[in-house]
């Protein structure tokens, strides 16, 4: 590992989930922005869950 951090944007969805899922696979570190923390559930506990909505930039600091 290089010390990068992926985000994900849209990690719920069908495309972004496989997309954690390689990324963690290879060993990456990968943050994860979802509007709801629940829905990442099933994500291995090494991912990154941050609470943020992109159509509300107040949750995005």
């Amino acid at each position: 590992m290089n010390g990068r951090v992926w985000l994900v944007i849209g990690s719920t969805g069908r495309v972004g989930r496989e997309v954690v899922r390689e990324l963690s696979r290879r060993g990456e570190k990968v943050r994860v922005l979802v509007r709801s923390p629940e829905r990442a559930a099933a994500f291995p506990p090494e991912v990154e869950r941050v609470r943020g909505d992109l159509a509300d930039v107040s949750t995005i600091v």
